[in-house]
């Protein structure tokens, strides 16, 4: 039996397959036009960019050119310091950048809040934002940051509108405005680091330990390259007395930024666990960074007097006392002949009962360090910042 023909195959299936040719290549001219004429765009701006560069740099070369011959005239005819005028024009210079940087800082906080905006009076909302930063900018701060707190209550889950306020608050030293408003920044970003950080500050200061805990383990899962975070939790088991927990990150904190003060603290937690070779290794790195370093000095004194090494303790009493001749146990330490009658200085907290300054302990040095901290992670790394 003869097997049936195979079925021609009917070129009309296929006709779909090429049946717009022409209409692809026009698409395709298209869209090769289009990007001709952005590219074209993007050289002009570019060219303009590069022609602009170089105005301003021809500009601030003849600026300096024509200050060069103003002191010269002046120095010739006047005697003029020409060192004082080029650090005051450094001084005035740094200056202005600081403004800059301090502008930019505002317009793109403003812009974040702006767009964070949920509530249905964005006339008003605008307003009081522009008009209260533009006073913050101004140094007007007290009226600028009302205005702003009547913008929050235009839109209560403004998250960035609240975490600014909670910075003002936090750096003027006003704590408990502060958490209220960094509360419901949380509440909005709860992934948002910085918020988080000072939260634990806060609450750490207050002595509310287990509240702080969670603020620096929630950056931490965050950022775990944070020096707060790290440098916090240490702080809070070392309150505790569990220094083998705060030797962890302390050390931790310490490798990702090197200080004197973090340098003291690993030391002064080996010391508080009697090893005395590590705790003197760290101590005496803390005052090679920093000479006037008295707490390191002191506490270098008592390891050696524990060893029974009186002229060494005694010279590094007699540095402390000299660094710092208001503080009586420097002196008390000089006369004494063993170590059986001196005590640590309190670095922990001033007591176990209260918990309160956990975090900056109460001393100009560690609270500078945690200010600092904050203030370039909110800032930026400003001179002299803002603490």
């Amino acid at each position: 039996m003869q097997g049936a023909a195979a079925p021609r195959d009917d070129p009309r299936r296929h006709e779909h397959l090429f049946s717009e040719p022409d209409g692809i290549e026009e698409h395709l001219l298209e869209r090769i036009s289009t990007l001709e004429t952005e590219i074209e765009k993007v050289r002009v701006r570019n060219d303009r960019l590069l022609d602009l560069i170089h105005r301003q740099a021809t500009a601030s070369f003849n600026d300096r050119a024509l200050l060069d011959a103003v002191v010269s005239l002046l120095e010739e005819h006047t005697g003029l310091d020409t060192d004082e005028v080029e650090v005051r024009w450094r001084q005035l210079v740094d200056r202005y950048s600081e403004e800059l940087d301090e502008r930019d800082r505002i317009e793109e906080r403003s812009r974040e809040i702006l767009l964070a905006y949920g509530g249905d009076s964005r006339g008003s909302f605008d307003r009081l934002v522009d008009d209260g930063m533009q006073m913050v900018l101004g140094g007007d701060e007290r009226r600028g940051i009302r205005r702003l707190e009547k913008a929050l209550l235009l839109d209560p889950t403004n998250g960035p509108l609240g975490k600014f306020l909670g910075e003002h608050f936090f750096f003027t030293g006003r704590r408990s405005l502060a958490r209220h408003y960094l509360e419901r920044a949380a509440s909005k970003e709860p992934k948002n680091s910085h918020v988080a950080l000072m939260l634990g500050v806060v609450c750490g200061d207050d002595g509310e330990t287990e509240s702080a805990r969670l603020h620096f383990e929630r950056a931490l899962a965050v950022r775990k390259d944070s020096f707060l975070a790290h440098y916090g939790l240490g702080r809070l088991h070392a309150v505790e007395g569990r220094y083998r927990e705060a030797l962890v990150h302390f050390k931790r904190a310490l490798s990702l930024s090197p200080s004197a003060e973090m340098h003291y603290l690993v030391g002064r937690t080996y010391l508080e666990q009697d090893r005395l070779d590590v705790a003197e290794r760290h101590l005496r790195k803390a005052v090679d960074l920093d000479p006037t370093f008295d707490q390191a000095l002191y506490h270098l004194g008592l390891i050696h007097l524990r060893q029974a090494d009186v002229d060494r303790a005694r010279e590094f009493f007699q540095a402390a006392s000299e660094v710092n001749p208001e503080e009586r146990r420097y002196r008390t330490a000089l006369s004494a002949k063993s170590a059986k009658r001196l005590v640590s200085l309190p670095v922990f907290g001033p007591g176990r009962l209260t918990r309160k300054r956990s975090i900056t302990n109460g001393d100009a040095r560690f609270t500078d360090l945690v200010m600092r901290t904050l203030a370039d992670d909110a800032f930026g790394e400003l001179p002299g910042a803002r603490e």
